[in-house]
């Protein structure tokens, strides 16, 4: 297993965005807006549309809590409303940038630190390693709706 650093926290984290962005560019207009035809409850109900808010807000929310605990500026709020899937396109790379800045500013003592995440404890670097697979997961959310 590869050590954790912020280096190759920023290396998974571009990966799982270039994943995500390849299949948010295969969305197409008509796409946009759809919901899946199985239905779902939560996450697994949303549009391309709801996803790509979703991503684009989860920027900001892993950039801060990696941020607040290295005690360095974070990018702040993410979140916008992304009416066509070219203001999801358009928007992905300042929202992804800001995380990006923030995960190449980590130490490994900051890595280590516990923090509360979604789905539990985990350490800060944990944590960050969970937003790339989120990109991932999300990826898959996308290429499915398609389907």
């Amino acid at each position: 297993m590869t050590e954790l650093t912020a280096e190759t926290l920023a290396s998974e984290l571009t990966a799982g965005c270039e994943e995500y962005t390849a299949q948010l560019k295969l969305v197409t207009e008509a796409e946009w807006e759809k919901k899946p035809a199985a239905g779902g409850e939560g996450e697994d109900a949303w549009s391309a549309r709801q996803v790509a808010e979703h991503v684009q807000g989860a920027c900001g929310f892993f950039g801060n809590a990696a941020a607040k605990v290295a005690g360095i500026d974070g990018p702040g709020r993410t979140y916008s409303e992304l009416p066509t899937v070219s203001a999801a396109i358009d928007g992905l790379p300042a929202a992804f940038g800001a995380l990006h800045a923030v995960v190449t500013k980590l130490s490994a003592e900051n890595l280590a630190v516990e923090v509360d995440a979604p789905w539990g404890k985990a350490t800060l670097g944990g944590l960050l390693s969970g937003s790339a697979s989120h990109f991932r997961d999300h990826a898959n959310q996308l290429k499915a709706l398609r389907s």
